[in-house]
């Protein structure tokens, strides 16, 4: 690829980072639709088959930090590369799987394939594009990131339905192999800052990450999943907590930590990263909480529900290059800071919503909350990458991937307990006053929805507002 110029290859660049992105966004929907189908094909039960799905996110998010690190030390393209390989590896054995435990075995070496790509393809494409044009770029990589999500659930449902639940897995690993390959022929590396000779891999730092990270989200994914009581979810978060102490202890005295907490210095940094927490914190919310509201507040079929919440992520699609490209003119704050403010007054809007609004207002607000949200996340993923130092983009971009997926743990974790709860305290008042069984099934469940935008997803935008506010687009103390 020597004879292309520099402005081609930015583009092949960008969709070789955005193919990894797309690949690992795209995943978490298509297996998570399809797990009612893998329990029954493995005959086994619920909390059995939900392993599928704890133990990539374990593995995915636990090596995410030293991923990151080793793209900044050994090159971002043989990262690429050996993510994508492994990813496709990972897949085909997962089709080819003939029992449960060898599915979440297999599922291991695909999270760690994707952990690979995902850590780094923002310092790719921030390597690639000038900072005038990062935004631009960022843009068109959260339209990848809300059509991975977007595309997953039924490209998931469609396959199983038609070739079985492997297709779920061996349909994706050819478009890994073009991964590969476009990932070997476009990406370069121009060495790294670090020296690669001597930077050594902080052994201790990637124990305690992967520790700290995948016990985190493990406790806090599991816990939404079988309550916030089992004295065992609650040695895991202990776990979480003495681990990321640990971590902290470790990473102050590396000489090259996997996490260089410097960069927390800067409070900018910090706070983009803890705004981008919020965002999708606030999206996952709506993802889980709005559905639920469709089908059993206005009775829409499954396949209504999906017609009408499409709306989200397709809007997704469509502003969010348009907000990178007002960013690299004005500067990230106007975006964030406007696009978190006008998703808070869509959730107060579809708070308002009950069982006789009309389609055409549940649209309207559903519009003016993905609007809000789509202005959001490129501006702020610029942000990030732009107030780091070229040596630690791969830190950088792996802080991108943790807290766009803790985030979605949060808020999922959140409202679906918070709905849980007051649709039953709900139904309970209802059937003492002698209400019948449609109405109370109706009215809780609307009654829950509300409840839940008010106190989980309107208060995250509102704070998100707040700190997208304060952060600056100078770099401090790095």
């Amino acid at each position: 690829m020597g004879p292309l110029s520099p402005s081609v290859r930015k583009w092949l660049v960008l969709a070789t980072a955005a193919l990894g992105t797309f690949m690992g966004t795209l995943d978490a929907g298509t297996v998570n639709i399809s797990l009612p189908a893998l329990a029954h094909a493995f005959k086994t039960d619920a909390a059995t088959i939900l392993w599928v799905q704890a133990a990539f996110l374990l593995v995915s998010n636990g090596l995410m930090l030293t991923m990151g690190w080793l793209g900044d030390t050994r090159g971002r393209r043989v990262m690429y590369v050996t993510g994508f390989a492994v990813f496709a590896v990972g897949l085909a054995l997962c089709a080819l799987s003939q029992n449960v435990y060898q599915l979440i075995a297999f599922r291991l070496i695909q999270a760690a394939g994707q952990s690979m790509t995902v850590a780094n393809g923002n310092a790719i494409i921030t390597a690639a594009f000038p900072p005038q044009e990062r935004g631009k770029a960022m843009g068109l990589q959260g339209a990848v990131v809300g059509a991975g999500l977007g595309l997953g659930p039924l490209l998931g449902g469609w396959l199983t339905d038609l070739l079985g639940w492997q297709a779920i897995f061996y349909a994706r690993v050819p478009i890994s192999v073009v991964g590969v390959v476009l990932a070997w022929v476009a990406l370069e590396d121009r060495g790294p800052v670090r020296a690669r000779a001597k930077a050594k891999l902080d052994l201790a730092g990637a124990a305690t990450s992967f520790v700290a990270m995948g016990s985190l989200l493990l406790w806090i994914n599991q816990a939404a999943r079988t309550g916030w009581s089992s004295p065992g979810l609650w040695a895991v978060a202990g776990v979480a907590v003495v681990s990321g102490a640990a971590f902290i202890r470790v990473e102050r005295r590396a000489e090259a930590p996997v996490m260089d907490l410097n960069l927390f210095q800067s409070r900018s940094f910090s706070l983009a990263n803890i705004t981008h927490v919020l965002y999708f914190m606030a999206y996952s919310a709506l993802s889980l909480l709005f559905p639920f509201y469709l089908a059993g507040g206005l009775g829409l079929t499954p396949s209504q529900t999906g017609m009408v919440f499409t709306l989200s992520p397709g809007l997704r699609i469509g502003f969010s290059p348009l907000a990178g490209w007002l960013s690299d003119r004005f500067g990230f704050r106007p975006l964030t800071v406007s696009g978190m403010a006008l998703s808070a007054l869509g959730f107060v809007l579809l708070a308002r919503l009950g069982a006789a609004s009309s389609l055409a207002e549940v649209i309207l607000y559903l519009a003016i909350t993905s609007v809000g949200l789509a202005l959001f996340e490129a501006p702020n993923m610029s942000a990030i990458m732009g107030l780091a130092p070229g040596g630690r983009q791969g830190t950088a971009s792996a802080m991108v991937a943790l807290t766009r997926q803790g985030g979605m743990t949060l808020g999922l974790a959140a409202a679906g307990s918070l709905l849980g709860a007051r649709q039953h305290a709900q139904a309970a008042r209802l059937e003492a006053a002698g209400a019948d069984p449609v109405t109370v099934a109706q009215s809780s469940m609307v009654a829950g929805y509300q409840e839940s935008i008010l106190l989980v997803a309107l208060p995250v935008a509102l704070i998100g507002a707040i700190t997208a506010l304060a952060t600056r687009a100078r770099r401090e103390h790095l």
